[in-house]
Formats: structure tokens, C-alpha cells, sequence
């Protein structure tokens, strides 16, 4: 593997360190707004289905606030693959189902792999109904930097390091018919492109810069990412029901 391009700051700026406890408590709040949950008077109006204290005024229902704190966080490591995707995908499902409003956190550990089973594991974790935040705790390289990008909140550890490169397909056999070669190439240009959306609208940055992140396999530090629109700041203490 060619050696990746280190991006270098081009500024001094350096990224917030975030409260991660009053990162779970926002989003939590947030999603029960939306659900037309009243934080404050944890409750929720309904149209009544009986008899109400004061005919022609909707019932309350009691909608309890206080975390249980269970462990909502999924440790992505090791080869990004199908048995990882159907592993998380089946505690996302699970945690989901126990708590609808605070969100799920995703700590990656990963050199990438699949990126079918990346994409899949990005398209879970954005069509999850609950907040998801994502925490590069080491590197999140290749597939699993896709993967980073389906938080609604995307955060490091001061070591973390982010590779993005362009995709490729490995075990090409050696006989292949010149049709099977076109056939290849335009699905990694397809690929491609769909990758560099996703960068280009989670980062906010111009498809000329993602594709040339990408072809000259761009390695982030955390303070460089964080410029690059990549993560929302740092993360150096996690409070033990958040691991």
C-alpha cells in the first residue's frame, strides 16, 4: 500500500474538547422534543380514551425522563465485514427497542475492509431512529471512516487518526475478459462516487477536494480532521455508562 498523504494545518485552530455527558443529555432532550415530548413536565398530550378530569381537555400521559443508563455503546473493531454488519445491526435494534430517545454511541478501532458491509453499517446507523454519535477511538481508516460520517455527532480521542482513499477491488483473477474489466471499473467509479457524496455532505467541503483526499489516500490527525468538517471536536473523558 502506497504511504498516505499526511495533511498538513493550515491553521493553528485547534478543536473543541467536548463534554461527552452533556452531548448524551442534548441529544436525549433533542429526541424527545421532536417525539412532542415536554422534558420539563415529562409528558405528552393524547387525544383521551376515557373519562378526563375535565371533559373536552386531551389526558396526560406520564412519560418518564430519567435514564436508566444502560450501556449504550457498540465497539466497531477489527475487519469491517457481513457477520460485523449483522452484529451491530442487531444491537442497534436492541437498544433502539429498550430506549427510543438517547443515542447509541459507535467507537471505532478499524483498518476498514468490506465496503459493501460499510455501506450497509452507514446506511443502519443514518436510518436509525435514535441519535447516533460516532468516536474515532484510534483510527478509522478506509471503510470505517464511511462509517464515521452516519453520526449525528462525530467526535475523536486526541490520538485518533481518519484514512480515506479512493475504493478498490482486490483478488482480481489474472484471465479476466476485457468486458469483466470495463464491468469492474465503472462499479468502483460508482463507488466512488457515492463515497465522495457522502464526504462532500458531511463535511460540507466541494467534491474537487473530497476526490482529491481520496486519490491521494489522505491520512487526518484529529485536529486536521476536525478543519477538514470531519468530526465535531474531541473527546478525552467518557463517563463509565457511555463504555
Amino acid at each position: 500500500m502506497a504511504q498516505a498523504k499526511r495533511v498538513h494545518a493550515t491553521s493553528r485552530r485547534q478543536p473543541p474538547t467536548i463534554d461527552a455527558a452533556a452531548v448524551h443529555e442534548e441529544l436525549t432532550l433533542a429526541a424527545m422534543r421532536a417525539a412532542g415530548i415536554d422534558p420539563q413536565r415529562s409528558a405528552v398530550f393524547e387525544p383521551a380514551t376515557g373519562e378526563s378530569s375535565e371533559p373536552g381537555r386531551p389526558e396526560i400521559r406520564t412519560v418518564s425522563v430519567e435514564s436508566t443508563r444502560p450501556n449504550r455503546a457498540i465497539n466497531l473493531t477489527g475487519p469491517v465485514n457481513l457477520e460485523l454488519a449483522e452484529r451491530l445491526n442487531e444491537m442497534v435494534t436492541r437498544y433502539v427497542a429498550n430506549n427510543k430517545f438517547e443515542p447509541i454511541w459507535i467507537y471505532i478501532l478499524s483498518g476498514g475492509g468490506d465496503l459493501d458491509a460499510g455501506l450497509a453499517i452507514y446506511d443502519r446507523l443514518c436510518a436509525c431512529p435514535t441519535p447516533v454519535v460516532t468516536v474515532v477511538a484510534s483510527t478509522a481508516q478506509s471503510s470505517a471512516a464511511t462509517i464515521l460520517l452516519a453520526g449525528q455527532r462525530r467526535y475523536a480521542m486526541p490520538s485518533g487518526s481518519i484514512l480515506i482513499h479512493e475504493c478498490r477491488r482486490k483478488g482480481l483473477a489474472d484471465s479476466l475478459l476485457e468486458t469483466d474489466l470495463r464491468f469492474t471499473l465503472r462499479c468502483l467509479e460508482l463507488q466512488n462516487r457515492r463515497i465522495m457524496r457522502i464526504y462532500c455532505e458531511a463535511t460540507g467541503q466541494p467534491p474537487a477536494v473530497v476526490r482529491r483526499w481520496m486519490r491521494k489516500e489522505t491520512n487526518f490527525e484529529t485536529a486536521e480532521a476536525w478543519r477538514a468538517g470531519l468530526i465535531h471536536g474531541v473527546i478525552k473523558r467518557v463517563p463509565p455508562f457511555l463504555v
